[in-house]
């Protein structure tokens, strides 16, 4: 696909060059994105997330067991 851009005659040549590789980059990342198939872990944490994970009177204690590990968890960088 192609389209045209209206850009003012003021701008510089590089800034141009430079916010059209960014863009093209971003796209191209986004279709990767988009053509990758969901995975099994990213569809029960989906599912999870809207609430459709029923476990009936358990509920309340596994969102703050979830809660829980999250405020425990400490990445560090070496």
């Amino acid at each position: 696909m192609q389209i045209t851009i209206n850009i003012p005659d003021d701008l510089p040549t590089t800034v141009v060059n430079q916010q059209v590789i960014k863009f093209e980059e971003k796209l191209k990342m986004q279709s990767k994105a988009i053509q990758q198939p969901i995975s099994r872990w990213k569809k029960m944490v989906q599912r999870i997330e809207k609430g459709s994970f029923d476990l009936s009177d358990h509920t309340p204690i596994f969102n703050q067991d979830r809660e829980d590990f999250a405020k425990s968890i400490d990445f560090k960088e070496n």
